[in-house]
């Protein structure tokens, strides 16, 4: 056996580690946070078995979601959050900082200007 193998000795996991060995980097390398994918894997199995559970207590039909006025409170408030956290969806470049010491690093929304950004690009493409 091959240490390279791991347990089950397939070279399928060989090829697997490697993919997303690349695929890591290239998140490390494009400065991707890596929070919100490791929110996904913890947090999809059980949000996908409750999904399934509530949409088999409703009988396939998605108006039970908001046929009470707390779940659909909770459901605008959480598609109001999505769109404050997306910008509104417009991308306007002045909402953000570009560091001219770091430009991949140091893309930030305006409230949250760490120190090691405070000589920024002002020209008037950034600003």
């Amino acid at each position: 056996m091959d240490s390279s193998d791991g347990i089950r000795n397939s070279p399928f996991d060989v090829f697997v580690v490697i993919v997303l060995g690349i695929a890591g980097y290239g998140m490390k390398r494009l400065d991707y946070p890596s929070a919100p994918l490791l929110f996904g894997f913890v947090l999809g199995p059980p949000v996908e078995d409750h999904l399934q559970r509530a949409l088999l207590l409703g009988h396939g039909n998605l108006t039970a979601f908001v046929a009470s006025p707390i779940s659909a409170g909770f459901l605008l408030a959480a598609l109001a959050a999505g769109v404050w956290a997306s910008g509104g969806g417009h991308g306007d470049p002045a909402n953000t900082y570009r560091c001219s010491a770091k430009p991949l690093s140091c893309r930030l929304i305006r409230r949250s200007v760490p120190r090691s950004c405070l000589m920024l690009d002002t020209s008037p493409a950034h600003v």
